[in-house]
């Protein structure tokens, strides 16, 4: 097999010298002939040796077949395949390549350990920088719904990878194009280095910081008192809003957002604990007016177990809501539910009262027949008049005010009074919301 593979070899070589083509079919029908006689699958199976060796090349499409490749068998026997088999003597990486490529190689990988033949330092080539191109899909992929920095550079990146990688075909063009990009890689390198430093240690400040200004954006009329809150939360967002037509991210910002949170937090949960202090208060005060109700009756009870299960609830909402606006917007809702379980108890009680004094007059005796008959006809002669209610807000009739003393409290309730008795002229009835 030695000597066969020699002398095939030493036709490859002819054929090179003479600058002719040759393929699998060339080479089949040299070696079945007369002097040599053999068997196509012996043919193939030297040549197998040969480009094992790296020896001989072989290309199919454009494309230098390796011999790891599951195909090559088809490619070096198979009768439709052998004529568009291109094979050739191998022609060797020049040593000083070998060596200029290997040297920044380890340099580019941090790596001692790099492959000193032809084929092993092609595959390795291609290998790395294909985990590279996938590591970069990786990092663009962090991109979808986040407004990172520098993705135009990640871009760059995988386009200058993928030109590397555009010459793997050939392992002489390929090991070219690498020693011609070495400038281009290392610049590439040296952009990245940041943009990595980025995602391993700052992108989870950075994702907190952002959150924080989106939280904050609708509690923004709340601090506007909040001076160095309001600064603080200027130089978060002018951080983490990202321009993607400026290439100017400096990353020795990201550290700072730790400082300025800090103050916007502090700031913040100062006025919610405010402002959770103060609806609470509401809650208490909803709570005790509604306990006031006789829990005896069945009724009551069951409207006041009802409204402490509702409150207990909110209770626990506004706890856990960290905004400012989302607070405020429980007071109405708490302060209705108050008003509908009062309005329910002081129905019940009413009804209750009116039941106790028709019994009384049942047990005093009922009137005469005639007093009923002249009672009963009034009352269906006369039709049922509608009343005309009126609705008012408790905040149009109740003016906010600080009262400091006992007359500023008797001066404040006939302002009211005076008020709702105007009020009371021209309708049959005030309903206050």
């Amino acid at each position: 097999n030695r000597k066969a593979a020699a002398e095939v070899e030493t036709y490859l070589i002819a054929q090179n010298q003479q600058h002719l083509p040759t393929n699998m079919a060339d080479v089949q029908k040299r070696f079945t002939s007369i002097p040599y006689g053999w068997r196509e699958i012996d043919i193939a199976a030297v040549v197998a040796r040969l480009i094992y060796e790296q020896k001989a090349t072989v290309k199919y499409g454009g494309e230098t077949i390796r011999a790891d490749d599951e195909r090559l068998p088809d490619f070096l026997r198979k009768r439709s395949e052998v004529g568009k088999t291109k094979i050739q003597k191998r022609e060797m990486i020049s040593i000083q390549k070998m060596k200029e490529s290997r040297d920044f190689l380890r340099s580019f990988f941090d790596i001692m350990d790099v492959p000193e033949d032809d084929d092993g330092l092609v595959e390795f080539i291609i290998c790395e920088f294909e985990n590279l191109k996938e590591h970069y899909d990786k990092l663009l992929n962090k991109y979808e719904d986040n407004n990172y920095p520098d993705k135009n550079k990640i871009i760059e990146a995988k386009a200058t990878v993928s030109d590397l990688l555009y010459a793997k075909t050939d392992n002489i063009a390929l090991v070219n194009k690498l020693i011609e990009m070495e400038d281009k890689l290392e610049d590439m390198q040296e952009d990245m280095e940041t943009i990595e430093d980025f995602f391993k240690s700052q992108v989870d400040t950075f994702d907190e910081a952002t959150r924080l200004e989106s939280l904050l954006r609708s509690d923004l009329d709340y601090l506007h008192d909040e001076t160095e809150v309001n600064d603080a939360l200027n130089k978060i967002r002018l951080i983490v809003t990202i321009n993607p037509k400026k290439d100017d991210f400096d990353y020795s910002d990201v550290p700072r957002l730790n400082d300025y949170m800090k103050i916007v937090k502090d700031g913040h949960n100062r006025l919610l604990a405010g402002k959770r202090e103060e609806i609470l208060e509401i809650v208490r005060q909803c709570m005790e007016e509604i306990h006031k109700g006789n829990r005896n009756d069945v009724y009551i009870s069951d409207i006041i177990q009802k409204t402490d299960d509702f409150y207990t609830q909110k209770k626990k909402e506004i706890a856990e809501t960290e905004s400012l606006r989302i607070l405020d917007g429980f007071i109405p809702g708490i302060w209705s539910e108050k008003d509908g379980a009062v309005k329910d108890i002081i129905a019940i009680e009413k009804s209750k009262v009116e039941a106790e004094k028709r019994r009384k007059e049942e047990e005093e005796g009922k009137k005469s027949g005639e007093d009923e008959l002249v009672k009963e006809t009034l009352v269906t002669s006369e039709p049922q008049k509608k009343k005309h209610i009126k609705k008012f807000y408790r905040q149009s009739l109740f003016p906010a005010r600080v009262l400091e003393s006992e007359n500023e409290i008797k001066e404040y309730a006939k302002t009211i009074e005076e008020n709702l008795m105007t009020l009371l002229r021209d309708c049959d009835g005030i309903e206050i919301n």
